[in-house]
């Protein structure tokens, strides 16, 4: 049994899932950064398809080497929390990017953390406890400062349906995620099954909506998302490590710092394209301060 992060008595299991989580966030950030240098040539429907397809390979082949008896109601469970993750809530903060901008979008999405620890309190019975909900609010703060969201006051509410519905589901995911590992802890079969149900879903959305020309992709591109898929790949068997250890609620906050992670990869690897100001150092602080809450502090 993983050690208890709430009573005091944090060991091994506890630093385990901080680092799992952790190395979730630097390979949602590396993967992010990766998919931007891909997408100057390309379009995210790309993007998203070859990222996924990578994923689901390199998950296929780990799971290959050690394929366990399945759980049908884990599989299920893993299965929705992949479509939810990464179709549609993905979909829907690619609509909202559209109508309100990035910046916007990032804010509103930012406050998922917070709504992932609502509903863990709520569905899975976790402790509600002031440090991590403090910790899970201070990340949120953090990311709409990093984002430079300046504009919400002038979207009007029809317009931030869709990040809103994009925060709780990815919120949604982390749930069910939780849920299915407590039927089957087998990180690989949780990560191959949430990318491959994403991709099955996703790959029907482009079908429908005849969206299959956007496909094209130059040979850079499609470099770039290969590898941001293989990194991605690698986050996905992390987060599901730190949510077998741990509590969605933790893992969710610790995770969602990833745009802090993505800014100085962006700063590194896209010199010139990201303007360092005030606001963002505040917002870099908060969300550290956030991790330090739900992490140090428990």
């Amino acid at each position: 049994m993983p050690s208890n992060c709430y009573t005091g008595s944090c060991g091994l299991g506890c630093v385990l899932v901080v680092a799992y989580s952790v190395l979730t966030a630097f390979c949602n950030a590396l993967s992010a950064v990766l998919a931007a240098m891909g997408m100057m040539d390309s379009n995210p429907n790309a993007a998203n398809l070859y990222m996924a397809l990578s994923q689901v390979a390199l998950l296929s082949v780990l799971l290959a080497v050690d394929m366990p008896a399945v759980s049908w109601g884990a599989l299920l469970c893993f299965a929705v929390s992949g479509a939810l993750a990464n179709c549609v809530a993905r979909l829907l903060n690619f609509r909202s990017m559209r109508v309100i901008g990035v910046a916007n979008t990032s804010a509103v999405v930012g406050s998922s953390p917070l709504i992932s620890t609502v509903l863990a309190i709520e569905f899975l019975g976790e402790p509600m406890l002031l440090t991590v909900v403090a910790g899970a609010a201070l990340v949120m703060v953090g990311v709409y400062l990093i984002s430079g969201s300046e504009g919400l006051g002038r979207v009007g509410g029809g317009a931030l349906v869709a990040p809103v519905l994009s925060a709780t589901f990815y919120a949604a995911s982390n749930v069910f995620r939780k849920l299915g590992l407590n039927l089957q802890p087998h990180s690989v079969l949780a990560a191959q099954s949430s990318t491959l149900s994403g991709l099955v879903l996703f790959g029907g959305y482009l079908l429908a909506s005849g969206r299959t020309g956007d496909l094209a992709a130059p040979r850079r591109s499609l470099m770039y998302y290969v590898a941001a898929g293989l990194v991605g790949g690698v986050g996905w068997v992390a987060i599901m490590k730190a949510m077998n250890l741990g509590t969605v609620s933790v893992v969710g906050t610790i995770v969602f710092s990833y745009p802090l992670i993505s800014l100085a990869l962006t700063w590194l690897l896209l010199r010139g394209q990201e303007r360092i100001t005030a606001r963002t150092v505040m917002g870099c602080m908060t969300v550290v301060a956030g991790v330090v809450l739900v992490t140090l502090l428990q």
